[in-house]
């Protein structure tokens, strides 16, 4: 009994590169997809059942130098379902004109037991030759439609260097010439808008007070959808203005390679540079009047400037994360106007009613902001920085089985010492007379038990659920490593606003003491389904903080971590001589 072979499914795909190509009446789609039926109809009449068009892919006016097609990004999703085992096209051209595209669809073909077959060019790519002579059409496609944009690139540089527009629509107040392609001519009606508009900035002084003038007035911005209409609705904003007033079309010039304007001249070819040409239309504003406008914005952006950058110079990059370390309440930023210069402090955030007798009372901001980036910028980067706390680290954080007991045991037992000294506490309170100093002592009292319940309540239960956690301190070390790097790597080049946030990712609390600095880091280390900012909190994932302290009388650069008493938090001591002196200063607070 003979085998017959099984009936392809066949893809057919067209494109066309140009919208012209797809409006010409029995054009080329229609051309294509004609021959493609007679070619396949021809087949079957010398091989009988040999395939059958499952479906036309028409992608129109797209460019082959890319795959991000819709119909052919379709025919491939449906080359990976079954649907169909053959692509047909009209020639090579028409499916790829890149060499890189061509072979990943040659592989993806392969993969799934399917094959395609130009009209044009029927090589056979079951054998080394054939994929060598498909290889040799497709880079010479490649390299014809290189050459053709570099032409059309070249071609509208030389047009555009006589003052010609290239195709873009005109900006407002002016339209195309009837009869002269590339040419403008002034739109009367518009050109009383465009004037006015510059009056009034002229007027005003700054766009932000222009913007409800001229719409008061009715000027209204050009429609998008239609160049000689206005739009329905339509809403100025700050840069549709600022465009205008900019604008050297205005002034009867024209600006050649506008998207290079800032780029390096020599990384550019000759008609790929930026430049400012005489336009082959007249203006619409005097030049003396645009030039008068130019000064002021720029004038305007060097306030703006200034603006923020007292506005940077306000910015505390440590506030939300530096604590005291005495009564731990917030330190926030101040600012005390002195006669010559702002000075800004972190002081304590009081609350009503109440008053600090901590000793550190305030700090400068500029003296304990400099500490931290300099440990972040340069000391975690010295050699072999990290890998003593890698080392230390892992000694530290795998726990026992024995060793949770044993601390869930002593939480339990100072959790109950506490509940035992508070029931006395209200005895005593309620058996005896006490007078009004001795009342308020006793309620203060009962205040600060009530605290430390709390407190060794909530160490309690982030002991039980951590109780067989196994660390992964690769994974630990990763993370610091990365985030350091991140803050290395953006810090430098960004405003006030940033830093703060990269800082705020590294850190997760500042504690001033009046022996120096601790400093946590904020590392994810049992929430896989955790976000950037749900690291900043413990109420989002476990977290292991790393503290850090500035000392003024240990001159080593590390020692080992350490468990510092129930809360398990590992440490490690260093000292910053990096020329600041803040180290070893004997005042650290005013």
């Amino acid at each position: 009994m003979m085998n017959m072979k099984k009936q392809l499914n066949i893809g057919a795909y067209i494109r066309v590169s140009t919208d012209r190509q797809v409006q010409v009446f029995e054009g080329s789609l229609d051309t294509q997809k004609y021959r493609m039926l007679e070619f396949v109809n021809a087949r079957n009449r010398d091989q009988k059942s040999w395939g059958e068009i499952v479906e036309f892919y028409v992608d129109e006016g797209l460019s082959a130098g890319t795959d991000r097609r819709p119909q052919y990004q379709k025919m491939m999703a449906d080359v990976r379902s079954g649907k169909i085992n053959l692509i047909l096209v009209a020639d090579i051209s028409r499916l790829s004109r890149s060499v890189h595209d061509f072979s990943v669809l040659l592989r993806e073909l392969e993969n799934h037991n399917a094959s395609y077959l130009s009209m044009k060019e029927q090589f056979d790519t079951t054998t080394p030759a054939g994929r060598l002579m498909i290889n040799m059409v497709v880079n010479m496609a490649q390299f014809e439609r290189e050459q053709t944009s570099e032409r059309v690139a070249i071609n509208c540089n030389s047009r555009a260097m006589r003052g010609f527009v290239n195709g873009a629509r005109p900006v407002l107040g002016f339209s195309r010439h009837p009869d002269k392609s590339g040419v403008l001519v002034i739109n009367d009606m518009d050109a009383k808008k465009i004037r006015k508009i510059f009056e009034i900035f002229l007027e005003e002084g700054t766009i932000g007070k222009t913007l409800p003038i001229i719409e008061s007035l009715k000027i209204l911005p050009r429609s998008s959808k239609n160049v000689e209409r206005v739009s329905i609705s339509p809403r100025w904003n700050y840069s549709a203005v600022r465009d205008i007033l900019t604008n050297p079309a205005y002034v009867g010039l024209k600006e050649v390679n506008k998207k290079n304007k800032g780029a390096d001249p020599e990384t550019l070819k000759p008609w790929q540079h930026y430049q400012v040409v005489k336009a082959s239309w007249d203006g619409i504003i005097e030049k003396a009047v645009f030039d008068q406008v130019q000064e002021v914005l720029q004038q305007n952006a060097l306030l703006e400037r200034r603006k923020m950058e007292e506005a940077e110079r306000r910015v505390f990059l440590l506030s939300g994360i530096l604590r005291c370390g005495e009564c731990g309440r917030t330190l926030s930023g101040q600012s005390a106007h002195g006669e010559k210069a702002v000075h800004r402090y972190y002081s304590h955030s009081y609350k009503r009613g109440s008053e600090s007798s901590c000793s550190l009372k305030r700090i400068r901001a500029d003296e304990i902001e400099d500490v931290v980036i300099s440990y972040l910028t340069n000391v975690v980067s010295r050699a072999g920085y990290m890998s003593g706390i890698e080392e230390n680290l892992k000694s530290a954080v795998n726990m026992t089985p024995a060793s949770y007991s044993e601390q869930i045991g002593n939480v339990k037992n100072a959790l109950s010492e506490v509940e035992i000294e508070i029931k006395a506490t209200f005895k005593l309170q309620m058996k005896t007379s006490l007078g009004d100093e001795a009342a308020s002592l006793a309620v203060q009292h009962l205040e600060e038990l009530g605290q430390k319940k709390k407190q060794l309540g909530t160490l309690l239960a982030k002991l039980k659920d951590q109780e067989g956690t196994v660390v992964d301190t690769d994974s630990v070390m990763n993370a610091i490593k990365n985030r350091v790097a991140d803050f290395k790597k953006g810090f430098p080049k960004a405003n006030a606003f940033l830093k703060r946030r990269l800082l705020r990712k590294v850190l997760k609390e500042l504690i001033l003491t009046d022996r120096g600095l601790e400093t946590s880091f904020n590392v994810d280390i049992g929430n896989p389904n955790q976000t950037e900012d749900d690291s900043l909190s413990y109420e989002y994932g476990k977290l292991l903080s790393f503290k850090r302290k500035v000392m003024n009388n240990d001159s080593s650069p590390s020692v080992p971590l350490r468990a510092t008493g129930p809360d398990f938090t590992p440490s490690f001591e260093l000292l910053l001589n990096d020329g600041n002196g803040w180290g070893s200063r004997t005042r650290t607070c005013e």
